[in-house]
């Protein structure tokens, strides 16, 4: 358990964020486990996943022991699957949502024995902490974009920014950032920030 516990906290914080980032009803899940995680029992990576995805529709009422008969009752079509051999990272734990509007991949690793990171947002590869509060933000890659994004009015309420991490798809000239944050992002924040030109942003915690 003592092995397995860090990636219970990876998987459910990954599916957390897809159900945050992804529009529409959940159809399919689709996880691929690869390198050293595939050592552990991954079902019950699965089912965090699955609470995680679940947790910011059903709240309270979504937990371990009911995930599999209400991921039937929502007709999710779930899939897993396991790769010994590793890329970029000696554990990866990939993520594939779809719904009628939508489709995205998250993926993440441990760094360490305890520290989850987020390294993949669909195209964007990025090394990002994921824990507390967070912003995330898409925008095109244009001088001052980044600058601007930090220095919105309103942005004090969130007392301050400590970490910022950036991926970036250079020939589309698109940068992503993920701001971790001491306070909940204001929804008043966040509209100054779709106010800003070439922005795209979304919430999460």
């Amino acid at each position: 358990m003592a092995v397995l516990r860090p990636y219970l906290v990876l998987a459910e914080r990954l599916g957390s964020l897809q159900a945050q980032i992804t529009r529409g009803a959940i159809q399919e899940v689709n996880i691929v486990y690869i390198g050293e995680v595939t050592t552990v029992d991954t079902k019950p990576l699965t089912y965090s996943i699955l609470k995680g995805v679940l947790t910011p529709i059903l709240g309270d009422m979504i937990n371990f022991v009911n995930v599999p008969v209400v991921v039937k009752e929502r007709n999710i079509k779930v899939t897993a699957s396991s790769r010994d051999e590793a890329e970029d990272f000696t554990n990866l734990i990939s993520v594939h949502v779809k719904t009628g509007e939508d489709a995205n991949l998250v993926a993440g690793t441990m760094f360490g024995k305890k520290d989850p990171r987020l390294v993949r947002i669909n195209d964007f590869r990025l090394e990002a902490a994921m824990e507390g509060n967070s912003l995330l933000i898409y925008n095109i890659d244009t001088p001052g974009t980044i600058g601007a994004d930090r220095d919105v009015p309103g942005a004090s309420s969130c007392q301050h920014l400590p970490m910022m991490d950036v991926g970036q798809v250079l020939e589309r000239g698109q940068n992503i950032i993920f701001l971790r944050t001491d306070t909940p992002v204001p929804q008043h924040v966040i509209q100054e920030l779709l106010s800003l030109n070439n922005v795209k942003c979304g919430s999460g915690n």
